[in-house]
């Protein structure tokens, strides 16, 4: 009856009936019949093997509906504030949100977005009205919901697309991960469920796979996404009531989209989607160019040692790998492996069965996409912490304001009647240019120094640059990663003033006093204005930030009107 009520109210516009229809049950229920048409039956129901977690309760219940078809009765088997768990589906190919899975403790609902019309969108044709019917009960009954909280393995990137995609927000949003910091900080689904649940509760391989079935086939069968997704989805309601677990979950901000405007969403929203598209666009497999390293491993040792020719294919810690072993006497086999340390070109590789003078190692590939940088990982909390409510960051800092929101600025009246000369610098590539403007710009500042954001090897040019009129006031940063092993001879040069990433924790400040410029080596960050497809976004250094008229009167006075400037 709750149910039948609040959608024949939400279908007349308003919240609350006439009073004479809340008089008598009955002229309510006459309403309700001649407004709310019948629920359209689910596609017949679908049981589960819960997979994930050792327990008695192996199977869930699952029921399928086309978003179109949505209506409150989809969502009558979940308890009004009970803990829900959700998880969404992508489509390999082109990114686009395929369905949304709810489970809750003993069932689980489908929403197939595919198989009805798209969401209203901006740009999008007009909806049908059955699919914004479907999009208020979505949003009423499990997004938005008065009581109860939808949880989530990384909710903060799940709860984006249904702003972008789908043109809605959610209220009460818990990222699961966020219950265990310090006990699982590679937020890892596998690490988080062991902190939470127990090492010997888990089918550990299981929830691997699980976690990587995030995306499928547009054509693939809805029954087969179920038997993936709805597993892990039950698992994020799971963790938060498992054993009192509610503690854990007690201090975490909950994700509330609604109270963000949407300037602001458009922002979180971009950087989540197109991280997620560049995600998805990285290789599941990868073969490693690599030789044996001649100093490691001793007779049927099971830690092979080895060393990547390649940067590009260079090894990380954790990294599982398939391996293809010769033998003298038995041919080729395949088996695993497990990358336990890496650092440059060398890893160790803790293998299955051992590697010996008989059996040579044919060809290493990686399974499973590399573990995101600790830039890319900051990044990420930095958006969560936003979306929590935690930090007010995008209305707080300037670059955020004057480059990715991009204000209307009134130029002062001043601005146009006084005259103040203006300095131009026209001279052939490589010949300086850029290291005066740096100059002048820490003349300016007062010698307080400036940091010089730099894409390639451009940061070392300019510091070979500094070297040569003897400045030696300046920094360089640059990766561990980046330099160890591979590329330390393009810091010949400059390393008395290079800063190695990691010794950023260790550095004594005044290591740094009296630096004017600070040059930071290859950055190329996404930013929040990129293009839909992944090879089309664009970089921070293509982010459109200066007024066309001022770029427009560069690029004709000196470049012969060929400079595009951003």
């Amino acid at each position: 009856m709750v149910y039948e009520t609040n959608f024949a109210c939400r279908l007349l516009g308003h919240r609350n009936l006439p009073r004479s229809y809340r008089d008598t049950i009955a002229v309510m229920r006459t309403a309700i019949d001649s407004l709310v048409v019948d629920a359209v039956m689910a596609e017949p129901q679908l049981t589960v093997e819960q997979n994930l977690v050792k327990l008695r309760q192996p199977f869930i219940e699952c029921s399928i509906y086309k978003y179109t078809d949505l209506t409150p009765n989809a969502f009558a088997v979940f308890e009004p504030a009970q803990p829900l768990g959700l998880s969404l589906v992508y489509s390999e190919t082109t990114g686009q949100l395929i369905c949304l899975a709810i489970a809750s403790d003993r069932y689980a609902v489908i929403v197939d977005f595919l198989a009805g019309e798209r969401p209203p969108r901006t740009g999008r044709a007009s909806p049908s009205n059955d699919a914004v019917a479907g999009s208020a009960v979505l949003q009423e009954y499990v997004l938005a919901r008065d009581a109860g909280q939808t949880n989530a393995f990384d909710y903060d990137p799940l709860a984006m697309p249904f702003f972008t995609e789908i043109s809605m927000r959610v209220k009460s949003g818990l990222d699961v991960q966020s219950a265990c910091k310090e006990s699982a900080p590679t937020r890892k689904h596998v690490d988080v469920a062991k902190a939470l649940v127990g090492d010997r509760r888990m089918y550990e391989n299981n929830l691997k796979r699980a976690a990587k079935q995030t995306k499928f086939e547009i054509s693939a069968p809805t029954h087969r996404r179920c038997s993936a997704l709805v597993p892990l989805t039950w698992l994020t309601q799971f963790v938060a009531t498992y054993e009192g677990r509610l503690m854990s979950f007690a201090e975490v901000k909950l994700i509330n989209s609604e109270r963000l405007t949407s300037a602001y969403l458009d922002v979180n929203s971009k950087i989540a989607n197109d991280t997620r598209r560049m995600e998805q666009n990285e290789p599941d497999r990868k073969k490693h160019s690599f030789k044996r390293d001649s100093g490691g491993g001793k007779m049927d040792d099971p830690n092979l040692k080895i060393k990547a020719e390649k940067y590009s294919q260079r090894f990380r810690a954790g990294q599982d790998v398939q391996m293809v072993v010769q033998t003298k006497s038995y041919g080729r086999y395949t088996t695993s492996a497990a990358v336990e340390d890496a650092r440059g070109k060398g890893a160790s590789l803790k293998t299955a069965l051992s590697t010996n003078e008989d059996r040579m190692v044919k060809t290493l590939v990686s399974v499973g996409k590399d573990d995101p940088a600790l830039a890319d990982m900051k990044c990420a909390a930095v958006i969560l912490q936003i979306s929590q409510g935690e930090i007010d960051l995008l209305s707080e800092d300037a670059w955020v304001q004057n480059i990715w929101l991009r204000p209307t600025l009134t130029w002062p009246e001043e601005w146009s009647t006084t005259f103040k000369p203006i300095p131009m610098s026209h001279r052939p590539l490589g010949t300086g240019k850029t290291s005066a403007a740096t100059a002048q710009q820490c003349i300016a500042a007062g010698k307080k120094g400036i940091w010089v954001i730099a894409l390639s090897n451009v940061a070392v040019n300019i510091a070979e640059k500094l070297e040569k009129v003897r400045s030696h006031s300046y920094r360089l940063s640059a990766s561990t990663d980046f330099c160890h092993d591979w590329h330390e001879h393009i810091f010949d040069s400059v390393k008395e003033n290079l800063i190695v990433s990691d010794r950023f924790q260790k550095l004594n400040m005044k290591y740094l006093k009296g630096v004017e410029p600070a040059l930071l080596e290859m950055t190329s960050n996404w930013p929040l204005y990129g293009q839909n497809e992944p090879k089309k976004l664009q970089s921070n250094f293509e982010v459109p930030h200066l007024h066309n008229n001022l770029g427009d009167i560069i690029s004709k006075a000196v470049y012969e009107g060929m400079l595009k400037s951003n």
